[in-house]
């Protein structure tokens, strides 16, 4: 069955009857097989498909032996998108020489639309006195105009959340003007952000990499409490019964140099 024809009957059959129909399909095959699993599959093993054969086929033999629900489906589902989509696996270069690991991946949609969903975290302890943990998480939809050149340019709508426990370094405060707050204290909080990415992806000789040069910014909200360096908490608002300190910026916070990998 060709990548073709599968696509057609999931657009026609809708999601839920297009996974009982491979299912059927898959135990068909498996019938007619004294032997265990063919390779054949559904798919023909010469299309990008065979690359997650085993994973599927997993997935399609829990079916066939217990009653599945919509999470399972859904889950399904999701391998099967995959299968039919150009999908790039990615890690930012910029970041790794600090130890703050970015890795992400991107499904294309379309020929101009693409999803990407990247995290990034820090594990620091102790950097000048002060613990230097961050995690953050985005989703990004992304558009391509230039469709004929390899899907070079790009801008991207993004959410994301972040939780974090730190305090800026002195060359990091030294350079956005912030104010440098004494060793050992720290902020503990959590971000929402809400911005674009522009960017552009570079091809490389082997066809299955590519570098993505990308920045992205826009309005950062934290809600924060800051400690001194006797865990007493300080900055406090008084006149606002809240338990939480709240800021907003408009900034860029995410950027960087991504090695990508085609599946």
């Amino acid at each position: 069955m060709s990548n073709i024809t599968n696509n057609r009957l999931f657009k026609t059959l809708g999601a839920t009857k297009y996974i009982d129909m491979l299912a059927i399909r898959h135990k068909e095959i498996k019938s007619q097989n004294d032997t265990g699993y063919t390779n054949q599959f559904i798919f023909d093993d010469t299309t990008a498909c065979s690359k997650i054969n085993t994973i599927i086929l997993i997935l399609f033999e829990f079916k066939l032996n217990c009653n599945m629900c919509i999470v399972q489906k859904i889950f399904l589902l999701l391998f099967s998108f995959l299968a039919f989509s150009q999908t790039e696996l990615k890690f930012n270069l910029a970041t790794a020489p600090l130890l703050i690991p970015n890795i992400g991946i991107e499904i294309k949609i379309s020929e101009k639309l693409g999803y990407q969903l990247d995290t990034s975290a820090s594990f620091y302890d102790n950097i000048e006195g002060s613990p230097f943990h961050m995690t953050q998480i985005f989703h990004e939809f992304r558009y391509y105009p230039n469709k004929n050149l390899k899907r070079n340019f790009f801008i991207g709508a993004h959410v994301g959340y972040g939780n974090y426990n730190i305090r800026l370094p002195r060359w990091i405060a030294n350079l956005s003007g912030a104010e440098y707050k004494a060793e050992g204290s720290y902020q503990y909080g959590r971000n929402a952000y809400y911005g674009i990415t522009f960017g552009k992806k570079i091809p490389l000789k082997n066809e299955k990499f590519n570098l993505e040069i990308f920045l992205g910014g826009g309005s950062s909200q934290s809600n924060y409490k800051y400690y001194n360096e006797n865990e007493q908490r300080i900055f406090a608002i008084s006149t606002y019964k809240r338990k939480f300190n709240k800021s907003g910026e408009e900034l860029p916070y995410r950027g960087g140099l991504m090695l990508t990998y085609k599946l």
